[in-house]
């Protein structure tokens, strides 16, 4: 599937899961594994990040405003 300049292939649909899980399950210190299911925006950002990193064919701006969007949350 065409999504802008890039391809939509099976390695974009993974490490968009694998971005959402990495931000909604939580380890704690005693090996317990919480999983925040209805945390909704890392999945909704990691779909931003690949469609931009599909557009313009590079990281550089999906890592921009992923740590924009960190330190953003921070000062709230």
């Amino acid at each position: 599937m065409e999504i802008c300049k890039g391809k939509l292939e099976l390695g974009a649909i993974i490490m968009t899961v694998m971005f959402y899980l990495s931000h909604v399950v939580h380890v704690d210190p005693d090996w317990n594994t919480v999983i925040v299911w209805g945390d909704f925006l890392p999945g909704l950002y990691g779909l931003l990040f690949m469609y931009i990193r599909l557009a313009t064919g590079s990281l550089l701006l999906p890592i921009i405003l992923h740590g924009w969007i960190n330190v953003v949350g921070y000062l709230i």
